[in-house]
């Protein structure tokens, strides 16, 4: 039963994630493709998982130390490599020579290991440019089945992009096979402290024409912070409409109109001012024409972004009229 779990978990995971994907795509019918495909099934297909630890909190755009090992599923040779790897959207520009620099690669144990560059195309799917990654090749002395490679990332500034499953995958590449990705845990990237507040308004409206307003509160790389209660003025052109407190993020504020013609604005300020924002203008008059403001095809997981569909229909809400 286990063997069975096993199988439609990795099957699943191949099927699924964009990189695995491309490298079946590329490798149909290829002899390397058949000797991979029987290696699995000898290993009731487990390959395992890989680990990956961020040391202290994984705010986005943070600064600290990354740790990734796993364990090997059968037995490397001499040439076979390791690589460490990266999405192709988020490139943390690994370097092995300055240890006091970013993102600085090193191996925990195994000193008898060296790490070198290689250039890899279509790094962790995405782009069919070569990419400069970091790993070792086996040399002499043979890598048993279940040696435990860890690799340890100092400086590593984490993405701006808030995301609940960020990675660095490893991946063999054993001769005479098709590079493998071994599946991670991952770990959440949570947004910072709030800096500041957006706000959006219909692009077109009627005069005393009642609409709504997105109010956004986002840390300083504009993802939706996790932000306290606030009572915020709200002000068109200027003048004092009414008082807004928040209850969610983003928050609409209804009820909202304009009584003179031509451009405006909508702000909202806290209290004493120290968040504030102007909208974008609005056209007002006896105009019939709307604008829709679209997010089109932003990619998913699937389709080789890092975010799945719900995630971004959350960190868009406030910003597009349709997400699509």
């Amino acid at each position: 039963e286990s063997g069975q779990g096993d199988v439609k978990k990795y099957a699943k995971f191949i099927s699924r994630d964009a990189a695995m994907k491309r490298v079946l795509k590329m490798s149909k019918g290829t002899p390397d493709r058949e000797r991979t495909e029987r290696l699995l099934k000898d290993l009731d297909w487990d390959i395992g998982v890989s680990q990956i630890r961020f040391i202290g909190n994984p705010m986005a755009g943070r600064v600290g130390e990354a740790r990734v090992r796993a364990q090997l599923p059968f037995k490397l040779e001499k040439g076979d490599r390791i690589t460490l790897r990266y999405h192709w959207s988020q490139n943390p520009r690994y370097q092995i020579e300055d240890a006091q620099g970013t993102s600085f690669v090193s191996l925990l144990g195994n000193n008898n290991l060296e790490l070198q560059y290689f250039h890899r195309s279509g790094v962790d799917g995405g782009l069919d440019s070569l990419s400069s990654v970091v790993g070792f090749k086996v040399g002499s002395q043979p890598l048993n089945e279940g040696s435990e490679i860890s690799f340890r990332i100092s400086n590593l500034r984490l993405p701006f992009l808030v995301q609940s499953d960020f990675d660095l995958p490893i991946y063999i590449e054993k001769k005479g096979f098709l590079e493998l990705k071994i599946p991670s845990n991952g770990f959440g990237i949570e947004p910072s402290e709030t800096e500041r507040i957006s706000i959006s308004v219909p692009s077109i409206v009627g005069l005393d024409e009642k609409f709504q307003a997105s109010l956004r509160f986002e840390d300083k790389y504009g993802n939706l912070s996790q932000s306290n209660f606030f009572d915020l003025d709200i002000l068109a052109n200027g003048i004092f409409k009414k008082r807004f407190q928040t209850e969610e993020n983003p928050a609409v504020i209804s009820d909202l109109s304009f009584d003179s013609a031509g451009l405006n604005f909508i702000e909202a300020r806290t209290g004493g001012g120290g968040l504030r924002a102007k909208s974008n203008p609005t056209l007002v008059g006896p105009y019939k024409e709307r604008i829709v403001w679209m997010n089109f095809g932003p990619r998913t997981k699937i389709s080789e972004g890092v975010l799945s569909e719900s995630e971004i229909d959350i960190a868009t809400q406030g910003k597009y009229d349709i997400v699509s």
